[in-house]
Parts: C-alpha cells; structure tokens; sequence
C-alpha cells in the first residue's frame, strides 16, 4: 500500500504535462466569457520559466523520492516482520486499506481541478480551500459509524479505533490539498521530493519504534497515518500558502463539478488496488492476510 505515495507522485507530473495542452476546465471557461478576473501572478501556472525543462526536472526528483520510499518501505516490512505477528499485520492491513480508499476522497477532488486550471484568482484559492476543509471534516464525522460496522463485520476486537485513525488522512489531506498543488503548479518538484523522502523517513522510524514497543498492530496504523501529518506542515511551509477568510460557491463550485469526477476515478483506482486485501481478511482470516500481504508485496 506504501508504493501507492510513489505512484501518486509520479502522476503529478504527469498531470501539469496534460495541463500545457488540454482544453479549459469549466472553471476557465466561466472567467474567459468576461475576462475581468484579475490573476494574481503567484497563483498562475505559467510562470517565466520553460515548462517542458520544468517537467523533465520534475520526473528527475519524483523519481529520486519514489526510489527512496519504495527502499523504505521494504526495508521497514522486513524488520516490522521480526515484530509483528501474522495476525497483528493482518488486522493492521484491514485498517489501512479501508484508510486509503477512504482517503481518495479527499478534497473531493478538487485539488486535481484546481491544479489543471491554467490561471487562478487569490479568492478562488481562498474558497476552494475551505470547501476541500468543510468537505473533509464533514465527510469524516458522516463516516465514522462505518468503522463500528466494518468491525462487526469482521469481528475482530479494537478494529473500529484503527479505521477511526486511519480515516482522519481524508480531512487532513484535503486541508493540504490547495498549498500542495500550489507548490504543483510552481512546478517545484524538489520541494515535493524533499517533503516526500522526509515524512517517508520520518514514518517508517515511527513504525519501528512503536513496534519495538511492543504496539502491536497499531505501529502500522499510527505510522501510516502520521505521514498525512508530515505533508500538511510541509505543503503550508513550502507554498507559503496562508487561508484568508473568504468563501464563495460561486468561485468553487466549477472546480467541485470537475473534481467529482477526478474522486470518483480515484476511488475506483483504490479500490481495484485494496480491495483484495478486505476480501482476504473477511475469508481467509487476518493470520493468512498478515502472510498474503508480505507475499504480495514482496
């Protein structure tokens, strides 16, 4: 499930590539019709520097920091191995993988909307913002009950904390989502690749330590977790982005009708990737996933 964050960072290019060629978002189309939004340069993406060299630069450090997370992320299994159970890692994958696709939800995806867009306005920034916040936090109070459900339906004892825990990367993550793709549209890879190799490093010591510590299964879901905690300070820190307070639906409401559909691809991409592990654990029991999942990604 760890190889998703290199997957995820490797598509951002991918996604500003696109965003030099493809047609306007609705959000562009409403403002071109009147061409009086005033664009505050800061917030625009084609900035004074060659996009195509800004791109290779980019793949170049993404490739660097997805390297050095997939090396961590098999380094930390190999020793949480020598800590954990069967059944403590099985219990720990349910948790997380019903984190992640609860996560793809995030900003409703609005953030992949507002980083297509080719100008943006300072008071758009400030009302998309608060939508992806207020649409987080909301979405996560909705959703708690199902982590009483989903720990009935696999009766396993504390399961229901876990989901809670992990679940709590949607709102943070959606609170990130506008100064992450600020530092996106700059086009300032190395920033991302620094923020990405330290919050991956950062995780993984908090993983082991815990399971030294005897945590059991919670080592995972607490390290998984923290590393939404690592990429809010650094996205605020390195974008410089600080919220004002403004909001108008009129200014979100193109971005929300472009990102519903970004959401919808993105859950539907996670559950492909995670759903096998839910199905695994409900059958077969959380011993045998503990083992399906070192065998599977390995």
């Amino acid at each position: 499930m760890t190889q998703d964050r290199a997957h995820h960072a490797a598509s951002r290019s991918d996604a500003i590539q696109k965003a030099q060629t493809q047609e306007e978002t609705p959000a562009e189309a409403n403002r071109s019709g009147n061409g009086t939004a005033k664009v505050d340069q800061a917030y625009d993406s084609n900035l004074q520097q060659d996009p195509k060299k800004s791109i290779r630069k980019g793949f170049f450090w993404i490739g660097i920091a997805s390297t050095l997370s997939q090396i961590l992320s098999a380094t930390t299994m190999l020793i949480l191995m020598m800590f954990l159970t069967k059944d403590e890692l099985g219990i720990a994958t349910i948790a997380v993988a019903t984190g992640v696709i609860f996560e793809a939800f995030n900003a409703l995806g609005t953030g992949q909307a507002f980083l297509q867009a080719k100008q943006l306005t300072q008071n758009e920034t400030h009302s998309v913002f608060w939508f992806s916040a207020g649409f987080g936090i909301v979405t996560y109070l909705a959703f708690m009950p199902m982590a009483w459900i989903l720990e009935g339906v696999y009766k396993i004892p504390m399961l229901a904390p876990m989901i809670l825990v992990m679940m709590l990367k949607m709102p943070i993550a959606s609170i990130a989502s506008v100064p992450l793709q600020l530092i996106n549209r700059r086009f300032e890879y190395q920033k991302i690749s620094i923020y990405q190799t330290v919050t991956s490093l950062g995780c993984s010591m908090i993983k082991i330590g815990l399971a030294i510590a005897g945590c059991g299964a919670w080592s995972l879901v607490i390290g998984e977790s923290s590393y939404v905690l690592g990429m809010i300070g650094f996205a605020f820190y390195f974008s410089k982005y600080r919220p004002a307070l403004h909001f108008s639906w009129q200014e979100c409401k193109h971005f929300v009708t472009y990102g519903i559909k970004c959401s919808l691809s993105n859950a539907l991409d996670q559950v492909t990737k995670n759903i096998h592990y839910l199905v695994v654990g409900k059958f077969l029991g959380e011993g045998f996933l503990g083992i399906y999942r070192i065998a599977y990604e390995s």
